[in-house]
């Protein structure tokens, strides 16, 4: 199995989409659900399995949910590329277990796509996937630092930038952008479906929607965004 095979197809079957950078905000909007490295409920839709791993980071265990392709138990000398499946603000990893994972299983088992492992994180609801000062939640280090390692430790991957896709949606979507071009090394292909992608000029200090991550450190804010990773590996 070739690897720009792979991703060439997930490219195809996720496309890109880039919505407005500055969404008129919604009023009245429900209160986002508690952020909890380890959710307490324990459901895994859709095939996929409940799973917690022990952060050095935080000193704790985390969780999230992994999707194992068909026959992955029966070859076991087979390994696989890895997706990882960044969901939205206020979700949970249940997210991409509903609304990714079906897609893609049945496009292994059609024939339309190579097998494939899944593994959907922990956003801790609202951190787009970086080291919030609120909390503080260093959710991007638990997944650099932690979460890749455990994955290639645990599972039959094929541990190499090549056959590592990270992909996301909407907060999901700025992560899997800001992650991917942050961390080349790790990461072959980025996938952004209906990305997040504030213009960080127009979110300065507490008036934006994430306060919660960057607090008043403007700088960081920008030299944190995609825009900035995608000219740096350019």
């Amino acid at each position: 199995m070739r690897t720009r095979s792979f991703a060439a197809t997930c490219l195809l079957l996720f496309a890109v989409q880039l919505p407005a950078q500055n969404p008129t905000p919604q009023p009245n909007r429900r209160p986002m659900p508690k952020p909890e490295w380890v959710d307490p409920n324990h459901e895994a839709p859709n095939g996929t399995l409940y799973q917690t791993f022990a952060s050095k980071v935080i000193s704790r265990d985390v969780n999230y949910l992994i999707y194992l392709p068909p026959g992955y138990d029966k070859d076991t000398q087979q390994r696989y590329p890895v997706i990882y499946w960044l969901h939205g603000m206020g979700g949970n990893i249940r997210a991409g277990a509903m609304m990714f994972v079906p897609a893609l299983d049945a496009a292994i088992k059609d024939g339309s796509m190579p097998p494939a492992i899944v593994v959907l994180p922990n956003g801790m609801v609202n951190s787009f996937y970086c080291d919030t000062v609120e909390g503080p939640h260093p959710v991007e280090s638990v997944i650099i630092k932690d979460l890749i390692p455990h994955i290639d430790a645990t599972y039959r991957t094929l541990p190499k930038r090549e056959a590592r896709i990270i992909q996301g949606f909407s907060m999901g979507g700025y992560a899997a952008a800001h992650l991917g071009f942050k961390y080349p090394e790790l990461f072959g292909t980025v996938i952004v479906n209906s990305g997040a992608l504030l213009d960080p000029e127009a979110v300065m200090g507490t008036t934006g929607p994430m306060p919660h991550v960057f607090g008043n450190d403007n700088a960081r804010r920008k030299a944190e965004h995609p825009r900035g990773g995608v000219k740096s590996v350019l």
